[in-house]
């Protein structure tokens, strides 16, 4: 099992099942191996929670409120076209939503 392709694999966000195959294994090999060798084990989850904390950032990061520009625009009788620029904010209800719902399930769980 290449190591290395492993470990690549589950930080780009593949499963055990996808990342052993990825290595040249099977899911059987990559369990046998998690349950011989610690080490590998520690790795293995350290590279899924790497996955996990940059997932979660992206959703939070969509999550939250910020600035952009709104542009409106509107034509004068005459054919002129007159364009009002302003500020405002804007945020991702849905990334929030879906956080809620599966960090927060027995509040916010469907």
């Amino acid at each position: 099992m290449d190591r290395s392709r492993l470990m690549q694999a589950l930080r780009a966000g593949a499963s055990r099942t996808a990342a052993a195959r990825y290595a040249g294994a099977s899911l059987a090999d990559l369990d046998k191996a998690l349950a011989q060798d610690a080490d590998l084990l520690a790795e293995v989850e350290g590279a899924e929670a790497e996955c996990e904390v940059r997932c979660c950032g992206a959703i939070m990061r969509a999550a939250t409120e910020r600035p952009v520009e709104i542009r409106e625009r509107t034509t004068k009788p005459d054919g002129t076209v007159v364009e009002k620029v302003r500020s405002g904010t804007e945020v991702d209800a849905k990334a929030a939503q879906w956080w809620l719902q599966v960090r927060r399930r027995s509040t916010f769980g469907r």
